[in-house]
């Protein structure tokens, strides 16, 4: 085989032929500098559109099951509003996105086992085509949930067979009584489009990363759920600047459930619904 580089040398001569040599491995060089920086640089702008985790205390309670039942004195205010949604605690959160028809969702919650059970109903929703099919294969003893919740699932399965069956004026109102919110909530899942943050409300990290997240992503949250979690934060009086720094729609509501009879509750319920607007002229975060 005849070397390029004698061909070069008897051409050239032996000086421009180190010459050529060289300039070949300055131009490598600097592609493979470009191909790292374009690297680098698709790593960097993957991690903005990912939220954060954050060190957390150990939870001395677990809320996996909701004791709030009437989320359906939210739907007038929340219906197909899009945009981005955040929202505490368990399943109450798939009624809630799949109602405001939420682009993408945002889950935080300190308790590593929320996360869990989380993560656990959305590999069996991705699985499932109907909530028939999810309710029926909770307690598949060849389908066992992780061992974090198996302590619980058979309460969890009673309590998701109880969200089925709930209704609001002879109709389905809740992500496993309608189908069509079923279905919203496994595609959601199926393309990516829930994120799971283990974090705190008013903590330094998780809550500004899912505000630049979702600008990254050109998002705006549209609804905003919180439960009762003010009752239970570390910081309550760092909540208000922790929403005001998400990226919000014009229309933003909060959503919060208020309980111990500070306000009159919801019938045949413990908590008062209550809907405030935080976004646009008039919306303030309090």
């Amino acid at each position: 085989m005849v070397d390029r580089r004698d061909i070069v040398s008897d051409l050239v001569g032996p000086s421009l032929a180190r010459g050529a040599l060289l300039l070949a491995a300055l131009l490598a060089g600097e592609a493979l500098a470009d191909a790292r920086s374009q690297a680098s640089q698709a790593s960097q702008a993957q991690w903005l559109l990912e939220p954060l985790d954050e060190p957390v205390p150990e939870a001395r309670a677990h809320y996996l099951i909701s004791n709030e039942a009437r989320h359906d004195l939210f739907a007038a205010a929340i219906a197909d509003r899009g945009g981005a949604y955040l929202g505490v605690g368990a399943d109450q959160n798939y009624t809630l996105l799949a109602v405001s028809r939420a682009e993408r969702a945002y889950i935080i919650d300190h308790d590593h086992k929320i996360l869990d059970l989380h993560r656990e109903l959305g590999r069996r929703i991705v699985a499932a085509a109907s909530p028939e099919a999810l309710l029926g294969g909770l307690l598949d003893p060849t389908d066992r949930p992780p061992a974090s919740l198996a302590d619980v699932w058979p309460m969890l399965a009673q309590h998701l067979g109880r969200v089925a069956a709930r209704q609001h004026d002879g109709r389905a109102s809740t992500w496993l009584g309608d189908p069509a919110l079923y279905t919203f909530v496994r595609d959601r899942w199926r393309y990516g489009e829930i994120h799971l943050v283990l974090g705190d409300l008013v903590g330094d990290t998780s809550m500004p990363s899912i505000a630049a997240a979702a600008s990254a992503r050109n998002l705006r949250f549209s609804v905003v759920y919180v439960s009762n979690a003010e009752d239970t934060l570390s910081a309550p009086e760092r909540l208000a600047a922790r929403l005001r720094a998400l990226p919000r729609a014009a229309d933003a509501v909060l959503l919060r459930t208020v309980g111990g009879g500070a306000e009159p509750a919801a019938a045949g319920d413990l908590w008062s619904y209550q809907i405030q607007r935080i976004g646009g002229p008039g919306g303030e975060v309090r």
